[in-house]
């Protein structure tokens, strides 16, 4: 029998996962009453009475900060995806290895949801760079890593 879980991210469903149950006949095995899937969003568990559980270090304290970027290296662009949990001022800047401030992508009051922007590195020498989304009083940073 399968069970179907959905992931949701702010109320938007963001991907749906099935799990099987397996296991054996015999006298001695128990059937189990749990099934877990781990994502970057949060771990799910099923349980017993069909309800869902869910614990995570972020949303624990209510909030989560997501930042990513695709290419992962990249040559000279890469798209730079953000998530905010509530409205308010962000700042999206890049920094070399040394920490050395190179540019400023965001910086505005932005609602809460998912966000894009391009990073175009054509200017720059090839190597490893920091993405840092500050938000609020928090900040996630990303490595970004250009290839020439």
């Amino acid at each position: 029998m399968d069970t179907g879980i959905e992931i949701v991210r702010n109320g938007i469903s963001t991907a749906t996962y099935y799990a099987t149950a397996m296991g054996s006949q015999s006298p001695e095995s128990e059937p189990s009453n749990t099934a877990g899937i781990q994502t970057h969003i949060a771990e799910k568990r099923i349980l017993p009475e069909g309800g869902m559980s869910e614990n995570s270090e972020e949303n624990a304290q209510g909030h989560f900060l997501h930042l990513s970027n695709y290419p992962n290296p990249f040559n000279p662009v890469t798209r730079i995806t953000y998530f905010l949990p509530d409205e308010g001022p962000v700042r999206l800047s890049v920094y070399n290895i040394r920490g050395q401030w190179m540019a400023q992508l965001v910086n505005r009051i932005e609602p809460a949801g998912n966000h894009s922007v391009y990073f175009d590195g054509s200017d720059l020498s090839g190597g490893v760079y920091f993405g840092r989304l500050q938000f609020e009083n928090r900040s996630k940073l990303k490595k970004l890593i250009l290839l020439k």
